[in-house]
């Protein structure tokens, strides 16, 4: 039998599924760990508020871990132990929980800057404390890798504690100061100074002193430090100045961004994600080359820039360029910092008023894969210049007369209900809604739509349908321009040559399934239009394709949901959900990928939105082992598998996540 996650009467039967570690209080830690080979049952508590909290997995170092087996001539490993200060065992921990508190006021020698707990002992002992205390400030971030923990703070820049060199450094915007011997330089700087005399170092300040978050990574090729006996850690810094990147040879880059707001970064292999005031009005997402510290893309913009202008001007929404015609469909009022942006190779993360997750397309940024996730909707992928995104709420209230159903799109071009619209699971204990019972007098639509997907057109459309009855056809959504219907997806009749298969009648050819639909199980269907190309998809797979002449799909004005055209004929005559459109032409690579993590949302009892009714996200963190993200909210835990929610706790999320290989601690 699967072991459960938590030991409090709050956490959820569906936590069989998962491993990991979780606070239940905002003001106490308890961790529990399953699936680590150093560490049997863990399931202690601890007296923190954490501003930040790092697990370091010494195995994932270079040497595996070895380094902490070649320190005994240490001043660390020969103080004195069973203090207030430090632990009962010499040896640095396999794996470490390190939890960073604000140290806001008080003094150095006397406030605790950070903790770090043993994680190979099922207690969690305190192993050693941090009173160094870095200037007036706050504490805001903390990392570790190769032996060396980094920690930054809103007065006096970062602190490198390097268990190998046994050295403190500060790096401020002025110098760079060396502490000998890590006992007793971290219990105060004050104490230490009689020990061993500081050395101030110019050039090797960072560019701002007030830091917001710190991200390491081992770089390929990185030398061999000649004293450490481990390649360097190239850190990468952001404060309210702009970035900085220590390199692996004590170089340090600086980028100043002309707003200079606050940031926040992670990183993946040479790749830094950041939130700043870059542009007027608002907040910038951007990624960072890290050897060189520009932006990736083609110099006007990055590949994924957004301020958080109200509006649908394509200018303030770009991706890839600056001149409109490459933008993503972010739409990003209050965003203010992202918590922990996470860049795992393709993959992008970002958590403020909802959940934003990214599937990079590097060699044509505008057609990035884009989903929003809050407490009330999932989008599904988004593919690229996304105009319209309908039907994918978890509300199960009809739609009547009247009513509206969201665009999540940056377009935010509502369809309007006629007559009623059920809305229900789309399997048993779902969270996603299926919208049914459409006719020539139940409907969506939206009659002042004012898109153009260009002469000869570029389109993607995109919708999941469940469908059984083919006594007449059955459109899932189609176009108008005035009074001209300019067609869309739809279901063959019974009395047809295709009975039960969908097809796609835009352009000039119809393309077909191939084979049946009206078997009632959910399907996707995709179509799109690449100027004389024209395909359609099922289930992820290429099922036509033909050429096509130009295709004019400019001025189309209206958009209809169930229906035929204006004239509301051939409504569709069964269940929809996700319906997307596109100015972007998905590719195949990418629509196999949108079905693929889509169909898990179709599943019984399947999860698809943040647990609770919180949008707010108050920390985030991804597994790199177990490919799980991990979003807090004042309503708890919501762990993600791709797009489905598998896992969640209920217990509030302050202010930090770390997990590691299923060994998950929050704040």
């Amino acid at each position: 039998m699967p072991n459960l996650v938590g030991t409090g009467l709050n956490q959820v039967p569906s936590n069989s599924m998962l491993g990991g570690m979780a606070y239940q209080d905002p003001d106490r830690v308890k961790i529990k760990k399953l699936n680590i080979d150093e560490i049997s049952q863990i399931n202690s508590e601890i007296s923190d508020t954490a501003t930040d909290i790092f697990i370091y997995d010494t195995s994932k170092d270079s040497d595996g871990g070895a380094w902490r087996k070649r320190t005994t001539n240490t001043s660390w490993y020969n103080e004195p132990l069973g203090t207030d200060v430090r632990g009962t065992r010499r040896e640095f921990p396999a794996v470490a929980v390190i939890v960073l508190e604000s140290a806001s006021g008080g003094t150095e020698g006397v406030t605790t800057d950070f903790t770090i707990y043993d994680g190979d002992d099922p207690n969690l002992p305190m192993w050693m404390v941090y009173k160094f205390k870095m200037g007036s400030g706050t504490n805001t971030s903390i990392a570790a890798l190769n032996g060396q923990i980094v920690f930054g703070a809103t007065n006096n820049g970062i602190l490198i504690s390097d268990f190998l060199a046994d050295t403190l450094r500060i790096h401020n915007h002025v110098h760079r100061h060396t502490y000998h011997l890590i006992y007793p330089s971290r219990l105060g700087r004050t104490a230490s100074a009689s020990i061993e005399t500081e050395m101030s170092i110019t050039g090797y300040n960072i560019i701002n002193e007030h830091v917001n978050d710190v991200s390491m990574t081992v770089l390929p090729n990185a030398p061999i430090d000649n004293v450490r006996g481990l390649p360097n850690p190239t850190i990468a810094v952001a404060s309210n100045g702009g970035l900085a990147v220590i390199r692996d040879d004590g170089v340090v880059l600086q980028r100043t961004h002309g707003y200079g707001g606050s940031m926040r970064i992670d990183i993946d292999g040479d790749l830094i994600a950041a939130c700043h005031n870059g542009r007027t009005g608002g907040q910038n997402i951007e990624v960072i080359d890290l050897l060189t510290l520009t932006q990736i893309g083609d110099g006007n913009s990055s590949p994924v820039h957004a301020d958080n202008s109200v509006g649908t001007n394509e200018n303030d929404y770009g991706y890839g360029t600056n001149n409109g015609a490459n933008y993503m469909p972010f739409q990003l009022p209050n965003f203010g910092a992202p918590y922990h942006p996470i860049i795992n190779g393709l993959d992008l993360y970002f958590g403020r008023n909802y959940l934003l997750q990214l599937h990079e397309s590097r060699n044509t940024p505008a057609k990035t894969l884009t989903n929003f996730i809050a407490a009330t909707y999932n989008t599904g992928w988004m593919p690229g210049r996304v105009v319209s995104c309908y039907l994918s709420d978890t509300d199960t209230t009809d739609r009547v007369n009247g009513n509206t159903d969201a665009d999540r799109s940056l377009s935010n071009a509502a369809v309007t209900v006629t007559g009623n619209i059920a809305k229900n699971p789309v399997a048993t204990g779902a969270e996603l809604v299926a919208y049914s019972g459409w006719g020539n007098s139940n409907y969506m639509e939206n009659l002042s739509y004012g898109q153009s997907f260009g002469n000869p057109a570029e389109i993607t459309i995109m919708v999941w349908q469940k469908y059984t009855d083919i006594s007449d056809y059955g459109y899932t959504v189609s176009f108008s321009s005035g009074n001209n219907n300019r067609g869309g997806i739809s279901n063959g009749a019974s009395s047809t040559s295709y009975p039960g298969q969908a097809y796609f009648n835009m352009g000039s050819v119809t393309l077909y399934t191939g084979t049946r639909v009206d078997d009632g199980n959910w399907h996707c269907l995709v179509g799109t239009i690449d100027g004389t190309s024209k395909k359609f998809y099922l289930d992820g797979k290429l099922m036509s394709a033909a050429t096509i002449s130009n295709h004019d799909m400019n001025s189309i004005d209206k958009i209809h949901i169930g229906t035929y055209g204006v004239n509301h004929s051939y409504a569709h005559r069964g269940s929809l959900a996700l319906l997307r459109v596109s100015k972007s032409v998905a590719t195949e690579e990418q629509i196999k990928k949108m079905y693929d993590d889509e169909r898990h949302l179709f599943q019984e009892n399947a999860k698809a939105v943040l647990y609770g009714t919180s949008n707010t996200i108050t920390a985030l963190a991804y597994d790199e082992v177990t490919g799980r993200l991990h979003a807090g909210t004042s309503a708890g835990r919501s762990d993600f598998q791709g797009l489905r929610r598998i896992n969640n706790t209920t217990t509030a999320v302050t202010t930090a996540i770390s997990a590691h290989d299923g060994f998950i601690v929050e704040q």
